[in-house]
């Protein structure tokens, strides 16, 4: 099939990427990247640190660092062949569709996308638009969902697979949920970063199914839910009264071990 997939310049969106693509060699894949989610906004220090981690220490210095060291883990550009990748600003624009057309994707993927699909390209894709969110649906819509389920002392996280049928947030027919325990000992970033595995291969199951020809049984989320946005400075503060951590640097570590190891 031919799949575009959509991305984001973070280092979950690239594990997740590098997890995906190597699992479906026998797919003619497109990769475009945003550059961020949201629009920008001047965050709260603590979330400037994350974001300078996740977007460019994580994946431009230290993944580098591990490659030299046998690390398999590629950079977006080396993903897929070569003029089949391209970070873009903009989705819905006339010139954007014209390209999608021409790519003439039977499916779209999307992972930690920035920009908001809208009705246009959807209606591109032969089988449909899916996502990966990185939260539990209905109950968390938006970003970050890992950090309010933390915050709100939720005893799981997960991943929810479900369809973009129109330019509503995380609003589409579920496909799957996939949920594990959250650890607590760990940090915001470590427990995002763990629900990839699970989540991506809910992803590959489906792709396959599309490709056998056996359609996706999906629901309707449930009444409810809420959305979030990024955390602002309260909420922060009442994160780190509760003794959690958004990133910590031994973690780190042991992560660039398991890249090395190839473990990711």
């Amino acid at each position: 099939m031919k799949i575009l997939l959509l991305g984001n310049q973070d280092i979950a969106s690239l594990l997740a990427c590098n997890r995906l693509i190597k699992a479906l060699p026998y797919h003619d894949v497109t990769l475009w990247t945003s550059a961020r989610v949201g629009k920008g906004k001047q965050p709260p220090p603590e979330l400037a640190q994350l974001d300078l981690l996740e977007r460019q220490v994580l994946p431009e210095l230290l993944l580098p660092f591990a490659r030299q060291h046998g690390c398999r883990i590629r950079s977006f550009e080396h993903l897929v062949s070569a003029g089949q990748f391209q970070q873009i600003s903009s989705i819905n624009d006339e010139a954007t569709i014209r390209q999608i057309e021409q790519i003439a994707p039977d499916l779209i993927l999307s992972i930690r996308f920035g920009l908001i699909l809208r009705e246009p390209v959807i209606q591109l894709s032969r089988l449909g638009v899916l996502n990966l969110h990185s939260g539990i649906l209905p109950d968390y819509r938006g970003v970050m969902a890992t950090f309010h389920a933390m915050l709100n002392t939720e005893q799981q996280i997960g991943t929810t697979l479900h369809f973009i049928q129109d330019a509503g947030i995380d609003s589409g027919d579920i496909v799957s949920i996939q949920r594990q325990p959250l650890d607590y000992r760990q940090s915001y970033l470590t427990n995002v970063l763990s629900l990839y595995t699970s989540g991506v291969d809910a992803m590959v199951s489906a792709v396959e199914s599309l490709n056998l020809g056996k359609p996706l049984q999906s629901a309707s989320p449930s009444d409810g839910g809420h959305y979030f946005s990024h955390p602002d400075q309260t909420q922060l503060d009442a994160f780190f009264a509760k003794g959690l951590r958004l990133f910590d640097m031994q973690e780190l570590q042991t992560l660039v071990r398991s890249w090395i190891a190839g473990d990711a």
